[in-house]
């Protein structure tokens, strides 16, 4: 029997609430030449069970069970290493996939002869049933222009910026992996960093699928990402040390540095913001030695000149009321203070062609952008989000007909967010904030 083109890996633990409908959504594929190899990390509920019967339904159904709990990025080692597919998807087990998503991305792979292929996806949030769409920043698809493969060396640097780390939104070529001796990391959040970061910076042929063809779940009881704490910012230095480790021992350091350190760094910092008061001492001299570690001196290492002051201001907190007091966490607050020209630059745009200005997205990027306009008296006609309904956040449709410019603060969801703007108002004008204030990209190439 030949072996099979795609290897599907799944970790399981403590996802019996969705594991089928995870493998169904794999079975139930038009492409059918693959293997699933479920890893059950000792999982105390019914997922062994379940996983059972589903096995004795399909034989490309593999089943392995470790006899203690192993972690996310272990079970997805051990699943690798039994892998016979000529690619391999890691999926978890509470995600679901698209239809014809494997049949797409495999063609996509063959006609590229990738290494990697980068696709899209969605958030489906549990509780409401709601799908946002995530694409590949559009700042970064202008750059690529046509290419339909490019490399490391032609994302101009921006290799940690292209794409976020998770492994649930890539095609691998398993042999590329093995090659380059690429694994998971041992650490119980951000497992993951590691593996996919590596792989982006050591791939040569990359592609990349405008498709959102996984649906990443939240709002889930059992998801690590909502029991966030110090352990993840600790495991975010882990993690990043091993990566600059890795890319110094395979000569790729230098060439990313800048990308690297912006990406790290505020990845630390966003974890931060849990950390219990009441170890906060041992908590941030661990951080702050790790960020050191990773980052050095402040000379020419991140994208835009507000990061020296705000890496500055971190790493010589004094106490865990003062990194409060202060909003260490807010990146938006160091851009109002120390690159105010590029607040003034969207005000003047707005004054220019007389457009209102609207803040889209009330989450928790969107209250820091909101806190820093106070703070710095920079006025927004609208705050909009369609997950609430206040005097203070509006619904979309206050946009119907207005000439308006619309600031986005993530990058991945500027391509969806205009797509809707405009479908309210053809008038709209839709800036990646993100893209402009963090990424240091010339504020014309982020209007859109």
């Amino acid at each position: 029997m030949c072996d099979p083109l795609i290897s599907v890996i799944v970790p399981v633990y403590k996802k019996e609430l969705y594991v089928e409908q995870c493998i169904k959504s794999i079975l139930n594929q038009s492409f059918k030449d693959f293997e699933i190899i479920c890893v059950d990390d000792h999982s105390p509920d019914r997922c062994g069970e379940i996983l059972k019967r589903l096995a004795a339904e399909d034989s490309r159904i593999q089943i392995i069970t470790n006899e203690v709990n192993k972690g996310a990025g272990i079970s997805r080692n051990i699943g690798l290493r039994k892998a016979l597919g000529k690619y391999v998807l890691f999926i978890d087990a509470d995600d679901f996939c698209e239809p014809g998503f494997m049949e797409k991305a495999y063609r996509y792979c063959e006609t590229g002869q990738l290494d990697i292929l980068i696709y899209d996806y969605c958030t489906y949030d549990n509780c409401s049933g709601e799908k946002m769409e995530h694409h590949m920043p559009l700042v970064f698809r202008q750059m690529l222009g046509e290419q339909e493969v490019f490399s490391d060396e032609e994302k101009h640097s921006f290799s940690f910026q292209i794409c976020t780390a998770s492994s649930w939104i890539k095609m691998y070529n398993r042999q590329f992996i093995v090659n380059h001796n690429i694994t998971f990391q041992d650490i119980s959040s951000g497992n993951d960093i590691l593996f996919n970061q590596l792989a982006g910076v050591c791939a040569k042929r990359i592609g990349y699928a405008n498709c959102c063809w996984i649906n990443y779940r939240f709002n889930t009881s059992y998801q690590i990402t909502s029991a966030r704490s110090a352990e993840h910012a600790l495991n975010d230095v882990k993690a990043g040390i091993a990566l600059k480790n890795e890319m110094e021992k395979r000569g790729l350091y230098e060439t990313n540095k800048r990308s690297f350190h912006t990406w790290i760094y505020t990845t630390i910092v966003s974890d931060m913001e849990t950390i219990n008061p009441n170890t906060w001492e041992t908590d941030y001299i661990r951080i702050k030695e790790g960020v050191k570690t990773i980052i050095g001196d402040c000379q020419d290492t991140f994208f835009a000149p507000h990061f020296d002051y705000w890496y500055k201001d971190l790493t010589n907190l004094t106490s865990y009321d003062e990194m409060i007091s202060e909003n260490i966490s807010n990146e938006y607050l160091y851009i109002f203070k120390y690159e105010k020209e590029k607040i003034m630059k969207i005000k003047g745009y707005a004054n220019k062609f007389d457009y209102k200005i609207a803040l889209w997205g009330y989450g928790r990027n969107g209250k820091k952008f909101y806190q820093a306009c106070k703070e710095f008296d920079f006025v927004l006609d609208w705050i909009i989000d369609k997950s609430y309904n206040s005097d203070d956040v509006l619904p979309p449709d206050i946009l119907k007909n207005e000439k308006c410019i619309v600031l986005v603060t993530s990058a991945s969801l500027a391509a969806d967010i205009s797509i809707q703007a405009r479908a309210l108002s053809a008038h709209c004008k839709v800036i990646d904030m993100q893209s402009y204030l963090s990424y240091g990209i010339k504020f014309e190439e982020c209007v859109f």
